[in-house]
């Protein structure tokens, strides 16, 4: 039993040295469960999976979406970039070939316009908009208003992913269009995961990205 206490004591220090920073950010992509001297831990990320494995311990393989973070409609969005909190106006400020194809993650509101690509001339799907961070929050109608600067959205499939058949790719633009047609006009916080992007044409910035996530609708709905 002294021996079973002894590993108990010292996994739970090392997972407190080790990841009681990481566990500030609250807003890693994906939740593990891992091993570490006969303590188990849940609902981990990967960023603390790394550090239970560098230590001896032993983690499942098994990626499941964890929870967004605590945000709630009307509060500011932010932005997680390379895995590090920035805002709207740092990244907007960027050049898009100086920051293309890198990791990213939108907390925001949707603008006033949704533009979808008619689906007979695209594989799949493909709309268009913007996101901010929002603007002032009026709490006496539960609604957002617009804020500065946006950042373009591209939403479409990437077809070089499994499980991308016609009829996966039709529930996909059917999720999207009914995220978007209820967050438009910053009527939603919402969740964007993908890619930083530079149009050819203009060489300007856009995210990249398949699908919207719903966080919490405002009181328009």
């Amino acid at each position: 039993m002294k021996n079973k206490q002894n590993a108990f004591s010292a996994a739970r220090h090392v997972f407190s040295c080790l990841l009681v920073p990481m566990a500030l950010l609250s807003v890693n992509a994906y939740a593990l469960n891992c091993k570490l001297k006969d303590v188990i831990f849940s609902k981990v990320t990967q960023d603390q999976a790394s550090a239970i494995k560098n230590s001896g311990g032993a983690c499942d393989d098994q990626e499941r979406p964890a929870k967004s973070p605590a945000l709630r409609y009307g509060q500011k969005g932010f932005i997680l970039f390379e895995g590090k909190t920035t805002s709207y106006l740092d990244i907007a400020s960027e050049t898009a070939f100086d920051i293309a194809n890198k990791d990213i993650v939108l907390y925001g509101y949707v603008g006033w316009m949704v533009d979808e690509t008619d689906p007979v001339k695209v594989v799949g799907y493909r709309f268009d908009f913007e996101m901010s961070e929002g603007g002032e929050y009026l709490k006496s109608s539960n609604a957002v208003l617009s804020g500065k600067p946006t950042l373009n959205i591209v939403l479409k499939p990437d077809l070089d992913k499994p499980g991308r058949e016609r009829e996966n790719l039709s529930q996909m633009r059917k999720d999207n269009f009914k995220i978007l047609t209820q967050a438009k006009s910053q009527n939603a916080l919402v969740k964007i995961t993908g890619k930083t992007g530079a149009y050819s044409n203009t060489g300007g910035l856009y995210i990249k990205s398949e699908m919207v996530e719903l966080i919490e609708l405002g009181g328009k709905n």
